[in-house]
């Protein structure tokens, strides 16, 4: 099974999904409202490349970044990125990943505050 093939993934409350086109505006309004001087402010966030999405996912092998969003009305709340670090070692098995979840702060009350049915 090829990785495009697992996207998108859906748990009980909030799907994984590809940054499309369309979610370059919203990303990038999100980037900017983040609380300066906060939690993991590593400064000013360059815009989403257009041209990049415009070609596929983006994600590869080295990093990537997807769409959080509920699954009760699609509404996107977040993103999940990761990069490989490859500066622990000498060789690829000292590699390891960095991964950061983001989420909207008018969203987060609302999905961690919800419990879900069984």
């Amino acid at each position: 099974m090829a990785d495009h093939d697992l996207l998108p993934f859906s748990g009980r409350m909030v799907r994984l999904r590809d940054v499309t086109l369309a979610d370059a505006d919203m990303v990038d309004s999100w980037n900017r409202s983040f609380d300066v001087r906060g939690f993991n402010d590593f400064g000013p966030r360059d815009p989403l490349a257009r041209e990049v999405l415009a070609k596929g996912p983006l994600r590869n092998d080295r990093n990537g970044t997807l769409i959080v969003e509920r699954i009760d009305d699609g509404q996107p709340i977040g993103t999940v990125g990761w990069r490989r670090v490859t500066v622990y070692g000498p060789s690829p098995m000292s590699d390891t990943w960095q991964i950061g979840i983001e989420l909207s702060r008018r969203h987060e009350a609302r999905v961690w505050a919800r419990k879900p049915s069984d």
